[in-house]
């Protein structure tokens, strides 16, 4: 009941402003020349509007630096798998056997083992 009187006591007496040739609009007891509300409705848009340039320029270059991530990522990946490869390489048999050429150390004929004497070979 009480906001249908304030309704239309409002549009009351904003219809008699417009009869008397004033245009400013009353809201209780304080009125605002619609110059200065179409101002401040401009900077409200103008602010969401800048507002919304930022976001998506922040977006875009949250998505080129996760681009950018995603291919470093990719190439620590390969030098991974080229790593390991090296590592399997080195540790082949082949590689041992050579190295050890290299080195000129002799290739064994015949492994003897030594027995243990009384069962203990080594003492604390």
């Amino acid at each position: 009941m009480i906001y249908r009187f304030s309704r239309q006591f409002r549009s009351r007496k904003i219809s008699e402003n417009h009869r008397h040739g004033s245009h400013s609009f009353s809201f209780g007891s304080h009125s605002v020349d619609p110059l200065i509300l179409n101002g401040i409705i401009f900077a409200l848009v103008v602010f969401v509007g800048l507002s919304y340039l930022l976001v998506i320029n922040q977006t875009s270059v949250g998505g080129f630096e996760i681009k950018e991530l995603e291919r470093a990522n990719e190439s620590l990946k390969r030098e991974n798998r080229q790593l390991e490869l090296q590592h399997a390489d080195l540790h082949s048999l082949a590689a041992i056997e050579q190295a050890g050429k290299e080195m000129n150390l002799v290739a064994t004929g015949s492994i003897e083992y030594l027995p243990a004497v009384g069962g203990v070979v080594a003492v604390k």
